[in-house]
């Protein structure tokens, strides 16, 4: 038996799938296309609602019917000073909340764990609109009327 070692270039076809993001990066796992892309879509709306956010009352429990509010929650409140920044905040948010009956207006979102690497799909909403009449309705029980006047 005799050996050689010999040399020849030689194309080989692979046949394979590549999984695009929305802008353009390539993975070769499908779960890791997905969450990128979801990481995406936080940034971008975390950036998108961030001219509404007020830092000052961030992590303040809003007053609610709801008595199941966590101290490990993040509490994110929101100025809106229309109808078209409401709109737009209930739009990028994906919630349904009831159009305040004023503005400038306060709404506030409970996030579990921290509200900047999370997104939009565990929320829970709360309007200042809410907050206020629950308020009343509470001090109703004692004989107590409470009026709200703005500055």
């Amino acid at each position: 038996m005799k050996k050689e070692i010999r040399e020849e270039e030689r194309v080989v076809k692979d046949r394979y799938t590549v999984y695009i993001a929305e802008d353009g990066t390539e993975f070769d796992d499908d779960r890791k296309c997905m969450r990128y892309e979801y990481e995406l879509r936080v940034k971008e709306n975390n950036n998108k609602v961030d001219k509404y956010r007020d830092r000052d009352l961030d992590d303040m429990i809003p007053i609610h019917y709801d008595d199941s509010f966590s101290s490990c929650n993040s509490y994110i409140w929101f100025k809106v000073n229309n109808k078209e920044e409401f709109t737009d905040l209930k739009e990028t948010l994906g919630h349904c909340w009831k159009e305040p009956k004023t503005y400038p207006s306060y709404i506030c979102i409970e996030c579990e764990g921290n509200y900047e690497d999370r997104g939009w799909d565990t929320e829970y909403g709360y309007t200042l609109d809410e907050s206020m009449a629950v308020t009343k309705e509470y001090f109703k029980n004692f004989g107590i009327e409470v009026e709200f006047k703005r500055k």
